[in-house]
């Protein structure tokens, strides 16, 4: 539209105003340029995406929205895991706690009758 704006105020300045001519057709020149820049990197965009036209981008959005959701699941996932393991550790904790207190012999023996009654 820019580009059209600038094309159409350069048809309606007369002729004898050179300077604004050239001012015209320089902003004109910029603007093409941008728009191939865009184009190019529109281009790159979809050959990145796997997409031929702008056209397939629907279903790169559908993709997109569902690794969104998927990380939100391992989010959830995440934390619940996190709080279980912070549990664990803590009664890890209080169990090595526990230990402490008792005899390292009393210990073994515990162990070994225990072991004797799964076998």
């Amino acid at each position: 539209m820019s580009n059209f704006w600038g094309s159409y105020q350069k048809k309606a300045t007369p002729i004898l105003n050179v300077l604004k001519h050239r001012e015209l057709t320089s902003r004109i020149e910029d603007l093409t340029e941008q728009l191939e820049d865009l184009r190019s990197e529109r281009a790159i965009i979809l050959m990145y995406l796997d997409c031929e036209e702008s056209r397939d981008t629907a279903e790169v959005k559908k993709r997109c929205t569902a690794a969104e959701t998927m990380l939100e699941k391992l989010e959830v996932s995440e934390a619940k895991y996190s709080y279980a393991l912070d549990d664990a550790k803590n009664a890890f904790a209080d169990l090595q706690e526990q230990a402490k207190d008792l005899d390292a012999g009393e210990l073994y023996e515990a162990r070994l009758a225990i072991r004797n009654e799964k076998e």
